[in-house]
């Protein structure tokens, strides 16, 4: 910690709040225009939106309201074993019980305070211990005592704008890669002739790990792994996930760039990650993958892996990898699940591959850019945070 800042605890840093969830068995209080935030939601910095809305009297009844600036953070969730989801509000938002709320003091600027606990996330990763059935439980009294910095408020503005210039740069950059994407997905979705997977392909199942062999890809021989931290809900690879391995492997379990893999565990409740499936890209070529997840090996019509990667995404399939899933805290995905799946494929096939292929390679590299500004960003932040790098009080402006 620098020592010619001012410091606070995070308890003192503001006024914080708890959330609720108001009765699912009364309608009046949900499908409004609320954004009710939970631990599943929580999931982008800037928070704006959920996927699930509470109304006016919904928000009275269960659940807590919260205005823009607001820093949210995941108390309790099975995310928290593997990660700290925080967020800052851009509107007025409610909280379900899995989160809490902090409103910041007069001596925050709020975005300044959200990236000052954003830097202390490894540390509050080590505060999370296990609530029972493998739920992340976060440690608030350790919590409320870590030590923050309190630079005066023209630096904190300084810090906030730097760090918030590459955050909107990422945004902006993976909104392009999104729409890329969606529209090759859209050119692949329909078509009258259906083919069952299981008639043209096979699943095969990745490498059973050792930890022993993780790495943090410092070392010569490490390969890059795939595993579950890769899979978003948008059909597109999370390299911030990637993993790598210094163990033994076979040749099976090696990728290619194209090669369609498929989730078959979700360690989460909700079973968002389940029967998701991402096309390899290239700067994951040569990755081996773990066994949480399945290469789908075609053994004919090869060129039908990029339509079954559209049809994973459809709202079909979603429920219908729901609905196979087997087990209650860790589920599993039976391989009928995708074999039994029927592709519908597209007219004029031949075109709509080249477009879609085409769309999906630009979004690959859209997304290694935004990868490279997040490393940009993650290795500027503690080094603006301490004192270290300092910003000109201009740079707010």
């Amino acid at each position: 910690m620098t020592t010619h800042w001012a410091t606070t605890t995070l308890g003192r840093a503001g006024v914080w709040v708890s959330g609720g969830t108001p009765s699912t068995s009364t309608s009046e209080f949900w499908d409004g225009d609320i954004p009710w935030m939970s631990s599943k939601s929580l999931t982008e910095f800037y928070v704006r939106d959920s996927d699930r809305r509470v109304t006016e009297r919904g928000a009275a009844n269960g659940t807590r309201l919260v205005p823009e600036n607001t820093i949210l953070m995941v108390v309790r969730g099975m995310s928290l074993k593997t990660e700290f989801r925080m967020g800052i509000t851009r509107r007025e938002v409610a909280l379900s019980q899995d989160l809490k709320g902090l409103l910041p003091s007069d001596g925050f600027d709020p975005l300044f305070l959200a990236y000052a606990i954003r830097a202390r996330t490894r540390d509050i990763l080590d505060m999370v211990d296990e609530a029972g059935h493998g739920t992340g439980r976060l440690q608030t009294d350790r919590l409320f005592a870590l030590e923050l910095p309190v630079p005066p408020m023209p630096e904190q503005r300084s810090i906030a704008a730097t760090l918030g210039a590459l955050d909107d740069k990422i945004g902006w950059v993976l909104q392009v890669a999104e729409r890329e994407r969606f529209l090759a997905i859209t050119r692949l979705s329909n078509g009258d002739e259906r083919v069952r997977v299981g008639d043209v392909a096979e699943l095969q199942k990745g490498l059973s790990y050792k930890g022993s062999g993780l790495n943090d890809g410092s070392s010569p021989n490490a390969l890059k792994m795939i595993n579950l931290g890769n899979f978003s809900l948008n059909g597109a690879p999370k390299l911030d996930g990637t993993k790598y391995y210094t163990g033994d492997y076979k040749s099976k379990n090696l990728l290619s760039t194209w090669d369609l893999v498929v989730a078959n565990t979700d360690l989460t409740q909700d079973r968002e990650v389940l029967g998701r499936g991402f096309l390899v890209p290239s700067v994951l070529d040569g990755a081996i993958h773990t066994h949480h997840t399945s290469a789908v090996r075609f053994t004919s019509r090869p060129e039908l892996a990029l339509v079954l990667w559209a049809q994973l995404q459809s709202l079909d399939f979603r429920d219908r990898a729901k609905g196979y899933a087997t087990g209650t805290t860790v589920t599993a995905l039976p391989p009928a699940a995708v074999l039994d799946f029927e592709v519908r494929v597209p007219e004029d096939l031949e075109r709509k591959l080249e477009s879609a292929r085409s769309l999906i390679e630009h979004s690959w590299q859209l997304e290694s850019e935004a990868a490279a500004l997040r490393r940009t960003r993650d290795a500027l932040l503690p080094e603006l945070l301490s004192g270290r790098v300092r910003v000109p009080a201009e740079a707010a402006a």
